[in-house]
């Protein structure tokens, strides 16, 4: 007579490898959309091979709180599928043993990967992410130096045109400089100075040392014209907004830990603002563990639809995709009516986990009356 401890063992086993391997390909291949989406910056001249190494350490928690879940649904349908693949089930059957006895170890394996998810968001992936956001922020700094060539404008900052007619090679100074800054289109700044040098960037400004020029600035509210000459001047260069708008590893909701999210809500609605916006990303972030659980709620019984039929690892394959796509469907539509206020900020972020298990009760309906 077969043990429930040995069945649980067993099933978990069945569940386990193949939940493994999805892990780690799905993982990968995360990984690689991400990079390869801005390959220009990874693979520029400004990023080192430790740079990268870096990149993919900080991502690896936030990669894997998405990978997880999904990975344990292909274990649950791969695993179960097989079982109900080979007729197990049916001899578990035919031994008197409920076919809900298979849910036990999946189970198991949710809350464990639950808890896993729930301890990567209280550390490391917003530390992850916030180490990715400082990190390309510099690498684009650095980038944005080397990019100016000599005899090149270099108009690559939006409202920005920087210009060296030469660039000492061995000490990095510019000669001949000119910087025409009209971000502020009502007193636009134009400054031509003999030298310059890269001082540094500090808080998404790249500073300039220039030496002995002059700076031209019209009014266009009054339509007074000022013209400085000067010895020496320090500029910052804001490229904030374009490293904004480059860096695209940047994830607010993400990057903020769950303490500071609860934080920015209560002080948001103190002051009458629009609190939906961080109530609904920590209500997102607090059930992202709990789609485990809703995820293998729904995959068990789907895995044992057509119990002894051919085909399981095709049927997981596709039970899969439908469930993932569904589960974000109701995520971003969720996501978009919480912060529009059509529905509370929980149910925002509980949508999803709530869909699933909605139509895991109800393929467990229809599986028990086939069974």
């Amino acid at each position: 007579m077969l043990s429930a401890r040995t069945l649980h063992r067993y099933v978990a086993r069945e569940i386990a490898l193949p939940a493994g391997a999805a892990l780690l390909f799905l993982f990968q291949l995360l990984m690689a959309l991400q990079l390869l989406r801005r390959t220009d910056v990874i693979f520029g001249s400004a990023v080192s091979l430790v740079d990268v190494g870096r990149l993919i350490a900080n991502l690896t928690p936030h990669y894997l709180t998405l990978a997880m879940p999904i990975s344990l649904l292909l274990g649950i349908l791969v695993g179960l599928g097989r079982l109900a693949e080979d007729r197990e089930v049916d001899v578990l059957r035919g031994c008197g043993a409920s076919p809900v006895l298979l849910a036990v170890a999946p189970a198991l394996l949710a809350l464990a990967v639950a808890g896993a998810t729930f301890a990567l968001e209280c550390g490391p992936e917003p530390l992850g992410l916030q180490a990715v956001r400082r990190q390309m922020d510099a690498v684009l700094e650095r980038g944005v130096q080397k990019e100016v060539k000599p005899g090149v404008f270099y108009d690559q900052v939006t409202g920005l045109t920087l210009f060296a007619e030469q660039i000492d090679s061995a000490t990095g100074a510019w000669h001949h400089v000119l910087v025409n800054d009209e971000r502020d289109p009502r007193a636009p700044l134009l400054l031509l100075a003999e030298s310059g040098q890269v001082a540094g960037s500090a808080d998404g400004d790249l500073v300039l040392d220039l030496g002995r020029g002059e700076a031209h600035r019209p009014d266009a509210s009054t339509d007074e014209y000022s013209e400085i000459h000067f010895g020496s001047a320090r500029l910052a260069v804001g490229i904030e907004d374009s490293l904004l708008r480059r860096n695209t590893f940047r994830s607010p909701d993400d990057e903020a830990t769950l303490w500071a999210l609860a934080r920015e809500v209560r002080e948001t609605r103190a002051k009458g603002g629009w609190w939906q916006l961080p109530d609904v990303a920590l209500q997102r972030r607090l059930g992202t563990p709990l789609a485990a659980l809703a995820l293998a709620f729904l995959g068990v019984p789907l895995a044992l639809v057509g119990a002894g039929a051919r085909g399981a690892r095709a049927r997981a394959y596709l039970f899969a995709a439908l469930a993932v796509a569904f589960y974000y469907v109701l995520q971003h539509v969720g996501i978009g009516w919480g912060q529009a206020g059509k529905i509370s900020p929980w149910l925002a972020g509980e949508l999803p986990n709530l869909g699933a298990t909605g139509a895991g009760a109800l393929v467990w309906r229809l599986h028990g009356r086939r069974g």
